[in-house]
């Protein structure tokens, strides 16, 4: 199988994956609509109440959940990623200092942006304009963070994609 069919099925199978990661979302979202005050949200909530995650003052109890949930995009993106690494492949027409510096600039930007997202504290209702907005309506939230979620878990497989990538181009020049 050549380099583009490789890359094509590895693209199918991550966004497969990510499909099946954003379900417990959508069913988590399910469960807040039919009864918000359940035993199962308010038992995560106690248990959960130290970590960092992204809320709305207007919708906590959901915002709080589904922000638990968000971090688990790196585990499963690696997780994923253990399945087909051996097929995934990069373009070998760049130099190797220029291979080596995208991929600096790409662990800086992966960091910088896991940390600020899943290490942080955000209030939605105090940040700018667009995530105010997003945070007034229960399925604007829900839009809000799927986008989070499925921005994550690219990011995520696409940091270990250029990882094994670049080690194998490397690896083949030395």
């Amino acid at each position: 199988m050549n380099d583009s069919k490789k890359n094509n099925s590895v693209t199918i199978y991550m966004f497969c994956i990510l499909l099946l990661g954003i379900t417990p979302i959508l069913i988590l979202f399910y469960c807040y609509l039919k009864n918000p005050y359940t035993y199962f949200f308010h038992t995560i909530l106690t248990y959960t109440d130290s970590f960092p995650e992204i809320t709305s003052s207007k919708n906590p109890t959901i915002s709080k959940i589904i922000s638990l949930y968000i971090k688990t995009a790196p585990f499963i993106a690696f997780i994923s990623f253990l399945k087909i690494y051996k097929d995934v492949s990069i373009r070998k027409d760049n130099s190797t200092v220029k291979l080596l510096t995208s991929l600096i600039l790409y662990i800086i930007f992966y960091t910088t942006t896991i940390f600020l997202f899943l290490f942080h504290n955000h209030e939605l209702t105090t940040s700018g304009k667009l995530l105010r907005i997003m945070s007034q309506n229960d399925y604007f939230l829900l839009f809000f963070f799927i986008s989070l979620y499925a921005s994550i878990y690219i990011l995520s497989f696409m940091l270990l994609w250029f990882l094994v990538g670049s080690y194998k181009v490397i690896k083949e020049r030395i």
